[in-house]
């Protein structure tokens, strides 16, 4: 990863977007740093993307070695470009049940009336959209929205990014679990806990049997990761 200021995002998400020029934003955490560690796929996609750091931990560690580096907060990145009215764009959201994805646009909506949403995918529970994809490129050519927003999680929506992106242009924002905090579907963090690098304790006390593996399991092996990068930049 590579230190990116707002501005830089800000000017490379609101240009143009010509034939064959995605762009893909990826935010980032602890997590999705150790599913790149077991899945060269997944590595492949994320280096050849743009990456934004979403996550106290990997923030943390990043500023070791670059003080450049900021931290971009899915949810928040989403609230900020949403609610900006002065930004004249059309939006597609990927993920989400029908009636959480109203939820999402009545709230939307309501701070800013003039938010061009031209389109929504509520997607099925599958292990990948493999069969899918073509359908949903022929929606997205119809609807022609300058940003796709995508929250099925990590791996897939990253996987799903990538398919939709080589096949339609577009801005494309692997945002997870920000649909259902932007919508009230979920209870976010308070505001004070989100710098403290403890958000994803709340998040796991709020889903313990959804998120367990990913957060006790995954932070163990995130660390491990650390110490063997640290080790390696020490005695190379």
């Amino acid at each position: 990863m590579r230190p990116l200021t707002r501005e830089e995002i800000g000017h490379s998400i609101n240009k143009p977007i010509g034939p064959n020029t995605s762009i893909v934003l990826h935010f980032i955490n602890a997590y999705c740093v150790v599913l790149a560690s077991q899945r060269n796929n997944l590595r492949e996609i994320y280096n050849h993307n743009v990456k934004l750091c979403d996550g106290t931990p990997l923030f943390l560690f990043l500023r070791l070695f670059d003080r450049k580096f900021d931290l971009f907060r899915g949810a928040d990145f989403m609230r900020d470009v949403l609610s900006d009215a002065s930004l004249s764009k059309n939006h597609f959201f990927i993920g989400g049940t029908t009636q959480s994805q109203k939820d999402l646009e009545a709230v939307l909506l309501k701070g800013n009336p003039d938010l061009r949403i031209v389109g929504s995918i509520s997607p099925p529970y599958l292990d990948n959209f493999d069969l899918l994809i073509d359908d949903w490129v022929r929606i997205l050519k119809k609807s022609q929205p300058d940003f796709v927003w995508i929250g099925i999680g990590t791996p897939k929506q990253d996987y799903l990014a990538a398919a939709l992106s080589d096949k339609f242009s577009a801005v494309y924002l692997t945002v997870g679990a920000a649909f259902d905090f932007l919508s009230g579907n979920k209870n976010e963090s308070p505001q004070w806990l989100r710098g403290s690098g403890l958000e994803w304790l709340y998040r796991w006390l709020q889903e313990p049997r959804r998120l367990s593996s990913r957060y006790v399991v995954g932070n163990v092996k995130f660390m491990s990761l650390i110490l063997q990068t640290l080790l390696h930049r020490t005695f190379k």
